[in-house]
This record gives C-alpha cells, structure tokens and sequence, in this order.
C-alpha cells in the first residue's frame, strides 16, 4: 500500500461537543498522510510520469526499487464511540481543494477561508447516520496559499527533456467579466506554472467569441509573458487589454511538468487504509470500518469518472478500495487528470482531453469493430464498486450529460443500466444546489440576464447516499434510472427545446447553442440531447422535485452573461453549468394574454394556496414512495414552497 503512514496532529471533539441522535458526538482528526508510489508497482502502472519519465523527486534502493515519495493534508471525522458508527466511511473528493459533502448532505451552506474555523454541521445527516467522514488533498496544483484548501506537500515533478515536444505544450483558457491586462499562468488560480524561455517564441494566444468560433491568432508582438502586478506571479501581459466575455487559449510549454495521476492513488489507499488496516497503530478507525464511499461533485466527479477509467479501484492486495461512488454534475466528460501537462481544475469540456467512452455499457465511434466503456478495467479485475451518476439540466444542456445513456448516433438510446450502475437527471436543476429567493448577484460578482435558479436538490442527494448504503450492504437495489430517453419521445434536441422556450417573452433567440465534439474526428459533434418540456416549459424527465411537477415558474439550468460582464450571448461559465435561471409563471390567463405568454398560467393549476401546497405534498409523498426522497425532508419540502408561493403570488 502507498500510504505508508498516517500522521495525526490534532485530535478533538467536533461541532461545539454537540450529541446527534443515537450516535453520539464527534471527534475530528487533522494531520498528514504520507504516501509513496513505485513505477515498479503494477498497481501505479496507469500512472503518467511514473513509467519511462524519471522525475527529479524518485528515490531508488540498493535493491533497484524506485519510489515517489509525497505527502497529503487530510480530515477525519468520525463517532467518538465507534461502536456507534454505521461501519462507513465517506471520502469527500475535494473540489479544488474544497470540502463538499457537509454541503451536498448536510445542506451546510459555510464557505471556509480560515482552516482553523470550526465546522457546521448543518441538518447533521450525515452524523446522524454515523458515518465518518474522510477528506484529503488529491490535487497536486492546489497550493499552500490557497487558503482553506488540502493541499499536497512535495509533489513529484516529471523531468520534461524525456517527454517529445507536442507532450510538453500546456493549454491554458482565460475569461475575464472585468476590463483586465494580465491573465495568471494558472488555473483558478493554483500554481502558476513558468515557461521554459528556450521556447518563448512557439508560444501562441488566440481569442474566440464562442467555444465553436473560428479562432483569431493575437500577434506576438500585442502581449508577452511578465510577472502579475498586484501578487508577482508569472502570467501573460497584454498593454491595451484583454476584452471581457472573450474566450482567449494560450499554448505554451511549461519549464517543469506535475504527476497529477498520483491522485487516484491517494484516494485509493487512504480508503483501503481504513477499511483494511487492522494491524496498524497509526488507523484511528482500525477494525471499525468496513466499507468505503466516495462523493464527487463537478470536478471531482470528473475525476471519479476517471478513476473508474483508469481502472484506480484495486488495491495492493487486489482488494475493492472503494464499495460505492457517487459522482454528480459531471455530466459525460472526465478532466485533465492523467498527464504531465495537466491542470486538474480545468472545466472548459472542448478543451479537455477525449473523453470517450461516455457509458458504462459497451460503444464504438466512428465505424469501428472494438467496443469499450467506461467500465472496461474494473471489471477486468472485479473491483467495480456501485456507481450512482447524477446529473442537472445544466449538464444536459452544455452538450455532454446525455452521452452516458444515448447512442453517439444522437438518436438512440444506449443499452440499459449495466449491473452496478444508475444514472439519474435532477429535472430543471443548475450545476450546484439553489435557494430561493434568487439574489440578483453572486458572491463572485457574476450577474445574470435572468434570475438564477432556485431549485435547492440536496434532498435527492440525500436520498441517493441512502439507497447507496442499502445497495452496498444489503443488495437492496436503487430506484431505476431516470432520465430523457428517446423510447418514451423525452430525449430531443437542445434546438427543438430553444425554439419554444424563446417565446417566453424575456428570452431572447439562441443561435449559439452548445454541442460536444468527437475529438477522434473534429468535423463531426454530437448534438446537445436535452429533456421535453411540458405546458409550463418545464423539464418532464428525470427526478422531478414539487418545484418542477407542481410549479410556480419555469426553471432553466442555464443562464446568460449580462452585458454589463461582456459577452452577453454566452451561458454563464461557458461550460453552462454554473448558473442556471428562474422565471416566474404568469399569475392568471389575463397576464399570460398581455404578455403574449404561452405558458400555463398559476392560477390555471392551483386556486388557491392550500391548493397548491397539498399538489406539493402529493408530489413529495410519491418521491417518498419511489425512494428518491427522505421522508425526514418532507416538511421543509413543503415550508420552502409556502414560502416560494408568498413571494411570487402573494396572500391570495
């Protein structure tokens, strides 16, 4: 195992000593793990770097062994009295650095820029299952600035004079909201990477107006690498300015390379170290854990889609590391994981590498006789664990969420769930989890042309952990899949879908909607397969929450840049899942008719408030009933639609 050993630094009880239900307090441990990997390992073979390229960090016994000696921050939460857990512990794959399963379960909302501040605990889910919680730094250009973040200490670095010149290039994509003349030479800004000035002159920017646009070389002699300003970092200058909303790429080679791969790695051995080391002192949950999930959000799930791929999931014993996965919101892509010139935090999906095979059932492109998926070396080792993939609207729309469970055709179903595996569409949700009221501007400073979505969906995340649990341990199976599907006529083109919500009378036409391309041949794209919609220009496949089957506006898991922020014709973020819209329904037929508005109007569905709030509980009820809701989240269901229904059509 390449967790050599786990070094605990701190050690108290948790969340202001408080007791949650029957499984008592918690106690929180923080420290160091310290890991090493081998190129003469076959379990490390599918890692990059590790093989022919020697990195100036390898150490070598007499014996001729070499091995990557690193280290990782990591968290443990767990019951105090582990005899009162539920033998599980839950790997929270950070996000960039960003713990995120207290938010996605717990419905926690804290952002953490100081490390040292205590943790909330939210609704307490989690906890009150008995969970322990497990979080480590994965990310190897996540830095110690980054305030707040996990991060990794002593990072191998690969030596790039073994790698050929086309492996060396680095491909970084700027976008700026506000008027700007430098661009860090990084990625959300984590380590900024130097470039090698023997070749400062095969570097290259161009600037697009669209992800599909033709792209515009920007002469040479209009910009130059310098060092930022305002924080000294290295990054590309540019006197009269970059243009807000413009999407510009840069390809340059880097004067050192990273082993990025190294992180699946981490994850499988922290894991395998909990669940199977008995026999050492330094396992703070020795004998007490059995199992082992982990928890994937955007980013991170991406990366889970990669760690299946890379078949990551066998340990040194050849042992399942981890038993179940959930991987949310990461839609069809996978990420820059895997090689030498990798930013892990990228999300710009037409930049990142091929990310066939999509699905977890067998496929071939382009006429070809060999069928893979994504499965493919899991199971060559038994070692797939149960694999919940979950995505929104957003990732639909964006071009790549259909691809997991259609036929590349763009026309045809693909086969039905393979054995351990669901796929499950959150109907009319955006990238990340909502709350009403909408605010009128991020945190961040992003506006939008419509207000943002409200949808809040962590109760059917909730409930996916649960159903989860139950098919791990007991093979009591999940509800089936749902999500568009062309059988029942659900699944249709993005385009079909814009021709009708572009008679709302607040939204403008779209000519530029997003597709993913077939990075095996760039003429050909697969056409972005979105769910129907129905009177109320809402989604009608997937989970469907109240806020969807029983609505009061019309919901959108995209949204557009304002101008204010440059760019208007651009979903927010590009990917088009970042922001997502919420449109009130007209109030009554007299309001719809001013308007020229062909939805459903509210008072056409629901005569009254009370009317309304039993049609949500009926909804909710039906959830409850099919197990994709909690029967614990169906009072606050019903609070949160009250209110929704003060605010959009007052005390009628």
């Amino acid at each position: 195992m390449s967790l050599s050993k786990l070094e605990i630094k701190n050690r108290f009880i948790t969340f202001n000593g408080k007791t949650f239900g029957t499984v008592g307090r918690y106690e929180q441990l923080e420290g160091t793990a310290h890991f090493r990997v081998s190129r003469h390992n076959p379990i490390d073979e599918f890692i990059d770097g590790l093989g022919n390229n020697l990195s100036h960090t390898e150490n070598c016994s007499s014996q001729n062994l070499c091995y990557e000696s690193f280290s990782a921050d990591f968290v443990l939460l767990k019951p105090e009295n582990m005899s009162n857990s539920n033998q599980s512990v839950l790997i929270d794959i950070l996000n960039r650095g960003r713990k995120t399963v207290l938010n996605a379960f717990n419905s926690n909302d804290q952002t953490i820029t100081d490390p040292s501040a205590p943790l909330d605990e939210g609704n307490g889910f989690l906890m009150n299952e008995g969970y322990s919680i497990g979080f480590i730094g994965w990310q190897t250009d996540v830095t110690e600035n980054d305030l707040g973040l996990m991060t990794m200490q002593n990072v191998p670095i690969i030596d790039p004079e073994n790698l050929d010149r086309e492996k060396q290039k680095m491909l970084m994509w700027f976008q700026s909201d506000n008027p700007t003349n430098y661009f860090n030479l990084s990625h959300r800004d984590h380590k900024t990477w130097l470039p090698n000035e023997d070749f400062l002159d095969s570097a290259e920017l161009i600037a697009r107006e669209h992800p599909h646009a033709s792209p515009k070389l920007v002469q040479r002699n209009e910009w130059s690498f310098s060092e930022n300003s305002e924080n000294g970092e290295a990054c590309i200058y540019k006197p009269d300015g970059f243009e807000p909303g413009l999407i510009y790429e840069l390809s340059f080679i880097p004067k050192t390379h990273s082993m990025p791969g190294i992180g699946f790695s981490v994850i499988r051995d922290f894991s395998s170290f909990l669940k199977y080391e008995n026999d050492n002192n330094e396992n703070p949950v020795a004998e007490k854990i059995n199992f082992a999930y982990a928890f994937g959000q955007s980013q991170s799930g991406r990366f889970l889609r990669n760690y299946l791929y890379e078949g990551a999931n066998v340990n040194q014993s050849g042992k399942i590391a981890l038993d179940g996965i959930v991987a949310h919101v990461a839609g069809g892509n996978r990420g820059e994981f895997n090689f030498s010139t990798a930013q892990p935090s990228k999300d710009i999906f037409y930049t990142l590498p091929d990310p066939f095979p999509f699905t977890d059932t067998a496929q071939s492109r382009n006429n070809s006789s060999k069928y893979v998926s994504l499965l493919d070396k899991t199971r060559s080792t038994n070692t797939t664990p149960k694999i919940m993939f979950t995505n929104t609207s957003a990732e639909y729309w964006r071009g790549d969420a259909a691809l997991i469970h259609i036929n590349l055709d763009g026309k045809n179903d693909a086969a039905e769930d393979s054995e351990n595996v669901r796929r499950y569409h959150f109907s009319g949700t955006q990238h990340g989890a909502a709350k009403w009221p909408p605010p009128k501007q991020r945190p961040d400073g992003i506006v939008g042309q419509f207000p943002f979505n409200t949808i809040d969906y962590r109760p059917l995340l909730r409930a996916c952990l649960s159903n989860l649990n139950l098919w791990v341990k007991s093979n009591i199976e999940p509800p089936k899949s749902e999500h568009p599907k062309f059988l029942n006529k659900t699944a249709v083109n993005s385009k079909n879908v814009m021709s009708k919500l572009e008679k709302i009378p607040s939204v403008s036409p779209q000519s530029k909607l997003l597709h993913t391309f077939d990075r095996s041949n760039k003429e050909n794209h697969f056409p972005s397969i979105v769910s129907e919609i129905d009177g109320t220009f809402n989604e009608i496949a997937g989970v469907r929450l109240p806020d969807i089957s029983s609505p009061l506006a019309t919901y959108f898991g995209w949204n557009l840049r304002h101008p204010s922020i440059g760019a208007p014709h651009l979903p927010i973020g590009i990917t088009g899942g970042l922001a997502g819209s919420t449109i009130p329904l007209p109030i009554n037929e007299i309001e719809a008719n001013s308007n020229n508005d062909p939805r459903v109007a509210i008072s056409q569905m629901y005569s009254s408030k009370e009317e309304y709030l039993k049609r949500v509980k009926t909804d909710a009820l039906d959830l409850i009933d099919k197990k994709f809701l909690l029967k614990e989240d169906l009072e606050i269901i019903i609070e949160h639609a009250s209110q929704k229904y003060l605010d959009i059509v007052g005390k009628q």
